[in-house]
């Protein structure tokens, strides 16, 4: 049939009068999901050192005591002192006043949008900081260096090089070794005897590990695990962590839980203020611990604020400062240079 003499086509308004077709849907997939930091206890911190108390029983004694014996009483053992700094993690934003008052695809308000960005930001932010943040050169912080908490790993370490035989972080390389782990050579897979031998020195210890925070390619190895000790379910829609793997091992019941933010192997030197630690470059990294003993100490809690304008912009704010309070010396473990 032929073309109507005259028609307008649409190629001659391209770019004039048809109107773009421009989804009105942002598609982001950025990960934000923060197990960690979602699942553990919350306490309240009063300064910026958040100090609390370590103690311990006595080595068991089944001996007996005489008949009419006098009172011989011993000195019993004072409460250690445990401390970490708080952290400020903050995210800042601004919008001109134009781009809030345009249309935009896919939102309402650009600044109501960059403070939703921004806040998922900061949970990722703290994720990372809680699990694998060291402190910085001065603790105490002034005006060119932030003052920093000592994340999971860094404090399970410091635990390890102190007190080699309890040895809570286990490097699969080493075949567990003592103290730091080493930053050369080549990952290997995370085997079911690695990992069992890591819960039974936390049980040992007084510890009944309750929770396995895992990579990929480490919750993969533990999938892996032969026999019958591993289930999966889908705790309750309304909980923030779902699918969880429950693994049964001779030292109680722990749930597996995939974890983004955790440590990454960056060789003998590591990048400052990233999830990067002294172990096997690209190597990987699982934790385990009792939650009841691991809590975030709450300085100043989440607050969202809209500053006052600067000029002819929107100005939004994001922060919360806290720090990781570890109970108990043992209570958290570690597998590192664990194959990709």
């Amino acid at each position: 049939m032929a073309i109507v003499s005259g028609a307008t086509h649409t190629s001659a308004d391209l770019g004039l009068t048809i109107r773009e077709d421009l989804s009105d849907v942002i598609s982001m997939i950025s990960p934000y999901d923060t197990p960690f930091f979602s699942m553990i206890g919350t306490v309240a911190a009063t300064s910026t050192k958040h100090e609390w108390l370590r103690d311990s029983l006595a080595t068991a004694d089944s001996g007996g005591a005489l008949e009419g014996d006098g009172f011989s009483g011993t000195a019993p053992t004072t409460p250690t002192r445990a401390s970490n700094y708080s952290q400020i993690l903050r995210k800042d934003f601004s919008v001109t006043g134009t781009n809030e008052a345009v249309t935009h695809a896919g939102m309402a308000s650009q600044f109501s949008y960059q403070m939703m960005k921004a806040l998922r930001e900061l949970a990722r932010n703290t994720e990372q900081a809680l699990l694998c943040q060291d402190i910085a050169s001065n603790a105490d912080g002034d005006d060119t260096n932030a003052r920093t908490m000592k994340g999971l790993y860094h404090q399970i370490l410091d635990a390890d090089v102190a007190v080699t035989a309890d040895n809570f972080v286990f490097d699969v390389v080493a075949t567990d070794g003592t103290g730091a782990p080493v930053d050369t050579g080549t990952a290997v897979a995370l085997t079911e005897p690695y990992f069992n031998t890591l819960l039974q020195r936390m049980w040992e210890a007084g510890v009944a590990p309750d929770t396995v925070l895992a990579s990929p390619a480490a919750k993969r190895d533990i999938t892996a695990f032969s026999g019958s000790s591993i289930a999966r379910f889908n705790v309750d829609k309304n909980e923030l962590v779902k699918n969880v793997m429950r693994y049964e091992s001779d030292f109680g019941t722990v749930d597996v839980m995939l974890e983004r933010f955790g440590p990454v192997g960056g060789g003998a030197t590591v990048v400052a203020d990233t999830n990067e630690i002294a172990a096997i470059d690209g190597s990987n990294s699982a934790f385990a611990f009792e939650r009841q003993h691991i809590n975030k100490a709450i300085l100043r809690p989440t607050v969202a604020e809209r500053l006052p304008r600067s000029g002819d912009s929107e100005r939004g704010m994001i922060l919360h400062e806290l720090t990781l309070q570890v109970g108990a010396i043992g209570a958290a473990g570690a597998w590192v240079n664990i194959a990709d």
